[in-house]
């Protein structure tokens, strides 16, 4: 009774996730994305399409910067698993912070994914992931999944937010299997 209690749950979690997956790409669609130029670790200039590699989808995770220890979690999590990630698709980690910032914080945590600084543009902005109020802008954790065209131009395809207890960290997974663990944080030390 209990295993088939539990096969009826997971077939609706399953639904749900289909379901929610496609009004997130509804949602997504951005049909012409402008070329945004971004700076490196070493601040360079590196355009969007040029994040692609010779890959035909990019993921790009809006990270808040070395702030936030949600995205410091997160990360974190990305860095486990980046060259089964950079294999798949393009992958790169985008952050508000200056390139110098960036590039000491990542260094710090030994990432060794792609990253860029947005901090000269407004990719944060456009995407949805930042908003301004009284001249201060607030940012947002999340994802987009850009796709590139056949005439060369790119799309977005895909986004989300990331928050605490969603599917794009492990940890929150382990943490619903333990007893009172509702209210723990992420720390960037221990």
């Amino acid at each position: 009774m209990f295993q088939q209690e539990l096969e009826l749950i997971e077939k609706q979690i399953e639904t749900l996730q289909e379901q929610r997956n496609l009004l997130l790409q509804k949602e997504a669609k951005i049909d012409i994305i402008s070329d945004y130029v971004f700076k490196d670790f070493d601040g360079n200039a590196i355009s969007l399409p040029s994040l692609f590699q010779d890959k035909i989808t990019l993921v790009v995770i809006h990270n808040m910067g070395s702030g936030c220890s949600y995205c410091t979690l997160w990360a974190d999590g990305f860095n486990g698993i980046a060259n089964h990630l950079n294999d798949a698709f393009g992958f790169v980690v985008a952050t508000p912070d200056s390139f110098e910032k960036m590039s000491d914080f990542a260094n710090s945590r030994e990432w060794k994914f792609k990253m860029v600084s947005s901090k000269e543009n407004t990719f944060f902005e456009d995407m949805g992931f930042a908003s301004k109020q009284e001249e201060k802008t607030y940012y947002m954790p999340g994802y987009s999944v850009f796709s590139k065209n056949e005439d060369g131009t790119v799309s977005r395809v895909a986004m989300d937010y990331f928050g605490p207890g969603d599917s794009y960290s492990s940890i929150w997974h382990l943490l619903n299997i333990i007893p009172n663990q509702g209210n723990w944080s992420p720390k960037k030390v221990y």
